[in-house]
């Protein structure tokens, strides 16, 4: 499983806390990891200027989630992911010669990431494979889970705001 990095530590912290702690604190140490994650994303920068792709594929997945878009933890590459990463695109990234708006390139290389696994729709995980950067591709053959509790976090209103905040302010500002 591609999220033993990080499944641990959500696990150990929200079944197990130490006994000198609160659940709320437990809680807020799992949210510290997650925001951790999501302020270190791996990214490619040009002329001292972060790549947006990932945040912008994120906030994408947020607002699938929350506009219930995305019902379970299976983030297919669908034409309406793909048209809310274009939306998202134009409201944040204000210099467009610098990036291009390709929602393939993140969605492959978000593999990286501790809480985004990519598997083929056999059910089989994607390994270490040439890069798959065609989007009819992806949406053919693969799809992209989130670690569980990231997934579970993300239900409640306030943790997307949070956390869409937290990328833009990150990388779209």
């Amino acid at each position: 499983d591609c999220f033993y990095k990080t499944i641990g530590v959500f696990k150990q912290v929200l079944t197990s806390p130490p006994p000198s702690k609160s659940t709320d604190d437990t809680c807020d140490f799992a949210l510290n990891e997650i925001e951790k994650q999501l302020t270190s994303l791996t990214v490619a920068s040009n002329k001292g200027r972060k790549a947006p792709h990932k945040a912008i594929l994120l906030l994408s997945v947020i607002d699938s989630i929350e506009r219930r878009f995305i019902k379970q933890n299976k983030i297919e590459l669908t034409e309406r992911l793909e048209n809310l990463f274009n939306e998202k695109w134009k409201q944040y990234v204000k210099n467009t010669s610098l990036f291009s708006p390709r929602i393939a390139t993140p969605y492959w290389h978000m593999k990286s990431e501790p809480f985004w696994c990519l598997y083929y729709k056999n059910g089989d995980l994607v390994g270490n494979i040439e890069p798959i950067y065609s989007t009819k591709t992806l949406r053919r053959e693969i799809f992209a889970v989130l670690e569980d509790d990231l997934y579970e976090y993300l239900q409640e209103k306030s943790n997307r705001d949070r956390l869409s905040e937290l990328l833009i302010n990150t990388y779209l500002k």
